[in-house]
């Protein structure tokens, strides 16, 4: 790949106008990002004014040119004798690099002639199954069909059949509508370095298929799914649940693990229905693994908290909730905070943290914190991409918080309080995806004579708690996390409220009613919170949550 930034500026002309491209770099990409302000790979919905069709390039993997659908003309000078001319020949634009004086032509006629006649031989044994193919929607060849192609087929002979079938358990291959352009098996050698994937066959009969006994099974698989440009690979967990053009699509970070992968939740009327991956060349270039694409069902749980609860299990209005808590916390204010204890949780956003930190540390004057961090996972090198062992998302913000380097030595401390009477009052937030709570704090919890409880989930540590404060994923709010690499990233709301209140509305609302006499707590958004958090955490001033989106995030250590 080449590096951009100290590449040699070469003028080339597209079209008929001028630009300035790096020399050496992939023709294809130079071509699509011209006229675009995301340099992130554009699909065939979203392009610039030089775009050109493609199905087997892509930037993640190496260059195959064997679909021949991004066939350019090119004019160069080629010396012949004594004279130099300038010759114009068709050729793939993905084979090719920058170099100084080319001219590219993308537009004319003879080039849209090449590019129907690709397609048309693409089309000639592709089954007209669209309206039942889950590609629909968002499949190239259907998009290319309208754009560079015919409006009706001249082929009246037997179309070649295909097997269809199952290939591993997280995939069904649809061999009809397989065009060969062996992205899957490119990413199978490439990128997981599996490798089960091949061609089997030769010439019209040539289609994709794993090698016997063999089958695709790996927990970066789904990848290839995402990569295949029309319907012939299909996620059996998706298969056939939604239309494409009928999902709400947002874009997140991932909060299964600490790399932070970039990724997109579709939902349609508020359920999740599927995820996808982000490019971020800095953390996960194009891929996610298949525990974030599979594991999102929790998100839409039907034992949601909708509203604050008491030991009893009785909804209570979001007023009592607060009023309780304040009552209890104001009675420590002044003569014990130290016997509050309060349990943070590493999937906590930074903003939730430096709240945290404002209201138990700075304003009640607690000393005694401790972090739940979930357990460690089983941590996978493939040839390209790494899945982590840490399963947490946010533990180095619970670091440059609050300085909590050792989360499970932190739990014991508490613990060790706890059972020893010096915590009076506990507050844990319990907010992963999973509501994973350490036994041991569990079985300590009925020492504190008052629990405060942050929750997604009315499971049996939110019924021991005295008053739960319903809660949001991190999919449904703003926020920001650091990962493992110390990787600050910012993320949107994705997916409208399944329940509760996000954390940083709860707890500026409890900020406010502690001190009633001082000026009124406006009530910020996450963005807000974090503007105020880097006057205060040196480590964080200069960023935006703005610009943190916009760059892909930024490096802190």
């Amino acid at each position: 790949m080449i590096d951009k930034a100290n590449a040699k500026m070469v003028k080339i002309v597209v079209d008929g106008k001028e630009h300035m491209a790096p020399a050496g770099a992939n023709l294809l990409e130079v071509l699509l990002q011209f006229g675009r302000d995301d340099e992130r790979y554009p699909d065939q919905r979203d392009h610039g004014p030089h775009y050109v069709p493609h199905y087997c390039w892509h930037p993640g993997l190496t260059v195959a040119g064997n679909c021949r659908m991004c066939f350019i003309n090119m004019t160069t000078e080629m010396k012949r004798g004594d004279k130099v001319e300038k010759v114009t020949t068709p050729t793939t634009a993905c084979t090719n690099v920058v170099r100084e004086g080319l001219e590219i032509d993308t537009k004319s006629a003879k080039v849209k002639d090449t590019q129907n006649g690709v397609q048309e031989f693409l089309l000639i044994n592709h089954p007209l199954d669209c309206p039942e193919c889950d590609k629909s929607g968002e499949c190239r060849l259907q998009d290319y069909a309208f754009d560079f192609g015919r409006d009706y087929s001249r082929y009246d002979e037997k179309k070649v059949g295909s097997h269809i079938k199952q290939l591993g358990p997280n995939i069904d291959f649809f061999g009809t509508r397989c065009i060969q352009c062996s992205r899957c098996i490119r990413f199978s050698d490439e990128v997981s370095g599996t490798s089960e994937l091949c061609f089997v066959n030769r010439g019209d009969r040539t289609t994709i298929d794993t090698f016997p006994t063999i089958p695709i099974d790996n927990r970066l698989d789904l990848n290839v799914v995402e990569l295949c440009p029309v319907g012939a690979l299909k996620n059996h967990d998706f298969l056939y649940q939604a239309r494409v053009w009928n999902l709400e699509e947002n874009e997140s970070v991932c909060n299964l693990c600490s790399k932070g992968c970039n990724m997109r939740y579709d939902s349609l009327r508020g359920v999740v229905k599927r995820t996808m991956a982000l490019e971020n060349r800095g953390v996960n270039d194009f891929w996610i693994c298949n525990d974030g694409r599979l594991n999102f069902e929790w998100i839409n749980r039907a034992d949601r908290l909708l509203q604050p609860r008491d030991k009893q299990g009785s909804d209570l209005s979001w007023s009592d909730a607060y009023v309780s808590t304040i009552e209890r916390l104001r009675s420590h204010m002044d003569k014990n905070p130290g016997e509050i204890g309060v349990v943070l949780n590493c999937s906590q956003t930074v903003e939730e943290l430096y709240l945290m930190r404002t209201l138990f540390k700075e304003k009640l004057g607690v000393t005694r914190f401790a972090a739940i961090a979930r357990p460690a996972g089983k941590a996978e090198t493939f040839k390209h991409f790494e899945i982590e062992a840490d399963k947490n998302p946010n533990r180095r913000g619970v670091e440059l918080v609050f300085g909590i380097t050792d989360a499970d030595a932190s739990i014991k401390d508490m613990v060790s309080a706890l059972n020893g009477g010096k915590v009076k009052t506990l507050v844990v937030v319990n907010n992963s995806w999973d509501s994973y709570v350490p036994a041991e704090l569990k079985a300590a919890t009925s020492k504190a004579g008052f629990v405060v409880g942050f929750a997604l989930f009315n499971d049996d540590f939110c019924k021991s708690c005295d008053i739960v404060f319903a809660t949001q994923t991190h999919a449904e709010k703003d926020g920001s996390y650091i990962n493992s690499k110390w990787r600050l990233q910012a993320f949107r709301k994705a997916v409208p409220d399944v329940g509760g209140l996000s954390d940083t509305e709860v707890l500026q609302e409890l900020l406010d009613r502690l001190s009633p006499d001082d000026a009124p707590v406006q009530i910020q958004s996450a963005a807000g919170v974090f503007k105020s958090a880097t006057s205060a955490i040196p480590q964080l001033s200069g960023y935006s949550h703005r610009d943190l989106i916009r760059s892909g995030g930024a490096t802190l250590m």
